[in-house]
């Protein structure tokens, strides 16, 4: 288990998307699932349904999913979001959040308990099961 001791976002995108900037005290106390995405990455498209049912599973609950999706040339993403029902946080990335990250696969996904500790890594998302096990904590 990775403690993390000096933010537990450290995400900080010029453009979000479905929310205002979020910033590690507005998700304090929470459950954090970050979700590091392309478009143009089908497993990644492919998980949008699971992680937006989890949004929608948990949305009562101190639990906050953002999805990081590399700004890539020419996509749309505002269309791309409204036809994949995508309706939780999306910070539209430089780069810079990857590389803090150190993301070289995707999907990556990284789940961080109330506490700020990470729980999961992995390049597909963690169970409901798992999530809820955290918030329940």
């Amino acid at each position: 288990m990775i403690l993390l001791l000096a933010a537990v976002l450290n995400i900080r995108a010029k453009t979000w998307i479905n929310s205002p900037p979020l910033t590690d005290a507005d998700v304090q106390g929470h459950v954090v699932l970050i979700d590091f995405w392309a478009t143009w990455c089908l497993p990644c498209v492919m998980s949008l349904p699971t992680l937006q049912s989890y949004s929608d599973t948990f949305k009562e609950k101190p639990f906050t999913i953002i999805g990081v999706h590399y700004k890539s040339p020419g996509i749309r993403i505002l269309p791309y979001l409204r036809d994949h029902n995508v309706r939780y946080p999306i910070a539209i990335d430089d780069g810079t959040t990857w590389r803090r990250y150190a993301v070289t696969v995707f999907p990556t996904y990284f789940l961080i308990d109330k506490q700020g500790n990470l729980r999961f890594q992995g390049h597909e998302p963690p169970s409901q099961e798992l999530i809820a096990g955290l918030l329940a904590e």
